[in-house]
């Protein structure tokens, strides 16, 4: 069997994200499954966006083990809806938690790490804990709900980030918001109810708050800190 080169490589990889773009969701999510199964995972934080996602996928297997970074500061809405989703489809999934408790991270660190030092806290409470489980699970590649308007960090969100390491498969990157409330009220799909009041992008209880009217979508996550993203997926490897 030939191996392909370095270039030959690369264009192959913009052929099938040229082929993705025009494809589906759920012929993405299929081809992912195909493709890196059975070193596939999926993460979620059970907002809007990774509850339409676990529902296409379960469509397809119900046997990828979804990660779920609890960081102590999760709003007890999110951790019901995940009970919610785990009862209605019977999908794996697999909580992963800060080594360091909140008392424990307030002793060493002081108070309001989050105010203080908001990237240290989620390196704390959200990276290392993913560190953690793409070390146990080894995937290749991580399906995950981010999309295109989201945020203005994300407008160029690619179907499939080969260069990171595990790759990253975005099946909703095209999908706009209003396609994706649409699609969990015609599934009756259980979600998040702080969406119904105003929370677009759910994050930690301390650095969220709703969206206001003209705001984008992740307005609401570290508003007054100048930061909008929590730093899980903007490297080349985690």
């Amino acid at each position: 069997m030939r191996e392909f080169n370095t270039q030959e490589r690369k264009i192959d990889e913009k052929q099938i994200n040229s082929w993705l773009e025009n494809s589906p969701p759920y012929s993405i999510i299929q081809w992912a499954v195909d493709t890196f199964c059975p070193k596939l995972a999926v993460t979620s934080s059970f907002g809007l966006n990774g509850v339409a996602l676990i529902h296409m996928l379960h469509k397809i297997t119900r046997e990828l083990p979804t990660i779920f970074i609890n960081t102590g500061y999760m709003f007890e809405e999110t951790l019901k809806t995940k009970r919610r989703i785990e009862a209605a489809y019977g999908i794996n999934v697999l909580t992963f938690r800060p080594s360091l408790s909140i008392r424990d991270q307030i002793q060493k660190f002081g108070p309001s790490l989050f105010i203080r030092q908001p990237d240290k806290c989620c390196g704390l409470r959200k990276l290392e804990p993913m560190q953690r489980a793409l070390s146990e699970l080894q995937p290749t590649a991580v399906l995950n709900g981010r999309a295109r308007f989201q945020s203005k960090t994300r407008q160029n969100l690619p179907i499939v980030e080969w260069e990171k390491k595990p790759i990253q498969i975005n099946p909703l990157a095209s999908w706009s918001e209003k396609q994706i409330e649409s699609y969990i009220k015609n599934h009756n799909i259980p979600y998040n109810p702080l969406h119904d009041l105003g929370y677009s992008s759910i994050g930690c209880r301390p650095c969220t708050r709703p969206v206001l009217k003209g705001e984008h979508a992740r307005a609401g996550r570290w508003a007054e800190l100048e930061k909008i993203e929590c730093g899980l997926w903007d490297r080349r490897a985690i």
